[in-house]
């Protein structure tokens, strides 16, 4: 009679430590619950966002180049995920920036102006879908 008791005696310890266990548990699952619904109000669910690559390097003005650095700022619908920057710029007045005969690309304000420096940079934009 006593081993059944002390079979019973250590079942039941087993089950309440089970049944703690599962409480915890159930804590934090409900935790857990609510950081994902407040996830999901936020709209920051994987599919909800697009990713654009960004692989810029060109020769350009200072001004040009202040006006793409501040574009790579940070708000409620994008961020800006920097992989690499490079900025190159010509010390000596005659000294050429790589690639500013080839370039392509000029900013409005940069039309006939010998450019200060060339800018690389690399990255992605990460943009909220609407």
């Amino acid at each position: 009679m006593s081993e059944k008791v002390a079979a019973l005696s250590v079942r039941t310890r087993v089950m309440e430590q089970q049944r703690t266990e599962l409480e915890n548990k159930k804590r934090v699952l409900s935790r857990v619950s609510g950081y994902m619904a407040k996830v999901k109000s936020l709209g920051l669910e994987k599919d909800r966002w697009t990713v654009f690559d960004v692989n810029v390097e060109t020769p350009v003005t200072f001004a040009t180049m202040e006006q793409i650095l501040n574009q790579c700022t940070n708000s409620t619908s994008y961020y800006f995920k920097p992989v690499s920057l490079r900025i190159r710029t010509a010390l000596a007045q005659d000294e050429e920036i790589p690639g500013q005969a080839e370039s392509t690309h000029t900013s409005p304000s940069d039309e006939g102006k010998r450019r200060d420096g060339s800018l690389m940079i690399k990255g992605a934009f990460i943009a909220r879908n609407k």
